[in-house]
């Protein structure tokens, strides 16, 4: 037997083939021969024959081909291919003393046998035949990675195409269901504008089949621009499956510049050092420059000039604020790409003033008045410099009927408006009541108004005739009543002039503003009906101690009396005075003439 490697497998050989007859001692006993007692001695040199034949043989069969044998026969190679040759040991043969003379074999060595003799073993030896299958080792399978998808470390999902100033990117994927486990994720970046190359640029954890994994890849040193990825599956051991490309243009965008500060402008507050009045302005700014384009500003209105905005975040670059306080307001906006970076501050400054000037010391002459006699008066002070305008308008249904500008008044003076009961035509307005609002404008648009109501226009008119001692009652120009009178004497005349009702008592009584023992004393007089028409204490009133009335009781001389007058007031009948207290208004004009 002989023992040999092969592909690592350890092998037993035969060396002697079966037709190879064994030496024993020097002696051959040739299988099939028959038995005697005497067994035949071949010659020596068949002996070395058979035995090199035997070695060769053998030595053919663990090299791989085996020689031809002696009389021409071929042989069968051996399948099993190429091996290390075996280095075979043999002893030397020493034949036996066949005779009294004893010959020695060198080993290996063949004696030429005699022409025409035969012997067993010249019949050819067949070689070894072995054929010999290696185990295969199987190839693992590797599928393309599955749901292939981004996101920025620490935030949310990133789609395809959009912009983002992460330091690092998620790449998530999945194994396939079917491929191999423990397989690694690796992904390839490189800017749209390369070609991939197949040389992955970072890899993941391994992971199993039906399992998410994902890579991580720092991006923070990675120029700006557009990038795309692929991803496949490896186990590490020079396995890798398909490359998966995950989107078809730019996966994502890098953009680590902010935008500009917009540049704001205002409608109504144009010039950022003027107050003014508005107490809603209208912004607006300009769209900065931006690499990954602007998606949206952020606005704020507060009193920091280095405020900061926050709040939503809006497309539009317009708005309005408002209403606004008084004092410097300032507006904050800054603009945020779609990367996420936030840009400057801009802000833009509002002065405002919206106090509106006010009307003080507020002073009308009267609140009713004919206007054929009497202008309608009024007089106020301005809290600030205002352009000053007078509406009059009908009271019952807030009619327009007259304007009046007066102009520009100073802060504190003192501004007199007066109406003459006409309308925007010249025409007299008809008699009821009215209403004056006075319009204050100061130089930032701040208008202030005071509304004063219940003005009565009237044409009613007492007339009072000192010749012929009588009275007449007129509603314009129609005639209502007429009446004699007492009036006062030549020591006390009852004054001459327009005059106007100013009060009005039932009863009232009459104390004398001389002291007694005075030419005009009189003791406390009580009457039914006063009507007082001048501020000195002038009344018509009735007189229950007097009977007559007319011509020539005023003329008679000394202290007031029957005959000698009044002390300058209009005495009528008690039936007379009241009528004419419920007829007069206040503001009737009382005419006193000759």
């Amino acid at each position: 037997m002989y023992q040999a490697r092969r592909n690592g497998v350890r092998r037993w050989y035969t060396v002697l083939p079966l037709a190879t007859p064994l030496l024993l001692a020097g002696c051959a006993v040739v299988p099939g021969s028959p038995s005697s007692s005497a067994p035949a001695t071949p010659p020596p040199a068949l002996v070395a024959t058979q035995v090199a034949a035997a070695v060769q043989a053998t030595m053919a069969a663990l090299s791989g081909t085996v020689d031809p044998p002696p009389g021409g026969s071929t042989a069968t190679p051996f399948r099993g291919g190429a091996g290390p040759t075996p280095q075979v040991v043999t002893s030397a043969l020493t034949a036996s003393p066949a005779g009294p003379t004893s010959t020695q074999v060198s080993p290996l060595s063949a004696t030429p046998r005699p022409s025409g003799t035969t012997h067993p073993s010249d019949t050819p030896i067949p070689s070894a035949t072995h054929t010999y299958t290696p185990t295969p080792v199987p190839t693992p399978v590797i599928l393309g990675p599955a749901q292939l998808a981004e996101r920025e470390i620490g935030g949310g999902k990133l789609l395809p195409r959009y912009w983002t100033n992460t330091p690092a990117i998620v790449f998530t994927m999945s194994a396939a269901s079917g491929s191999a486990p423990a397989t690694r994720p690796e992904v390839e970046v490189l800017p749209v504008a390369r070609a991939f190359t197949g040389t992955p640029t970072a890899e993941g954890a391994p992971m199993q089949p039906g399992q998410p994994g994902s890579v991580t890849l720092s991006v923070a040193t990675l120029p700006q621009g557009a990038y795309h990825w692929q991803a496949r599956l490896s186990d590490g051991n020079g396995h890798n499956g398909p490359w998966v490309d995950y989107y078809n243009g730019p996966a994502f965008r890098l953009d680590r510049e902010p935008p500009d500060a917009p540049v704001i402008s205002s409608a109504t507050h144009p010039t950022q050092k003027a107050a003014y009045a508005a107490a809603v302005a209208r912004m607006k700014w300009t769209k900065p420059a931006d690499n990954g384009g602007i998606q949206g500003y952020l606005t704020g209105v507060d009193r920091n000039p280095n405020g900061v905005p926050t709040g939503a975040l809006t497309a539009v670059n317009a708005t309005e604020i408002g209403p606004l306080a008084n004092g410097t307001i300032y507006f904050h906006v800054r603009a945020e790409d779609w990367a996420g970076n936030l840009g400057k501050v801009a802000t833009y400054v509002l002065h405002i003033d919206h106090t509106a000037p006010t009307l003080g010391k507020v002073v009308f002459d009267r609140y009713d008045f004919n206007p054929r006699f009497d202008h309608l008066t009024m007089h106020f002070v301005p809290s600030a410099a205002a352009t000053v305008r007078v509406e009059i308008r009908q009271q019952n249904n807030n009619g327009l009927v007259r304007v009046m500008r007066q102009g520009l008044a100073a802060r504190g003076s003192t501004v007199k408006v007066s109406w003459d009961g006409r309308d925007q035509r010249g025409v007299l307005v008809q008699p009821g009541n009215y209403t004056m609002i006075v319009l204050l404008t100061d130089k930032l648009g701040n208008v202030g108004d005071g509304y004063y109501g219940r003005l009565g226009v009237n044409y009613r008119l007492i007339v009072v005739h000192l010749a012929t001692q009588s009275l007449d009652v007129y509603n314009g120009t129609k005639l209502l009543q007429s009446t004699l009178v007492t009036t006062g004497n030549a020591l006390l005349p009852t004054p001459v002039g327009i005059w106007h009702v100013v009060a009005k008592y039932h009863p009232y009584k009459f104390i004398s503003p001389w002291k007694k023992g005075s030419l005009y004393y009189y003791a406390p007089s009580d009457v039914n009906y006063a009507l007082n028409f001048h501020s000195g204490g002038y009344f018509i009133h009735d007189a229950p101690w007097r009977t007559v009335y007319g011509p020539g009781t005023n003329t008679a001389p000394g202290p007031p009396g029957v005959y000698s007058g009044t002390h300058g007031c209009v005495n009528v009948t008690t039936a007379f005075a009241a009528w004419l207290y419920k007829w007069a208004d206040y503001g009737t004009v009382v005419q006193v003439e000759q």
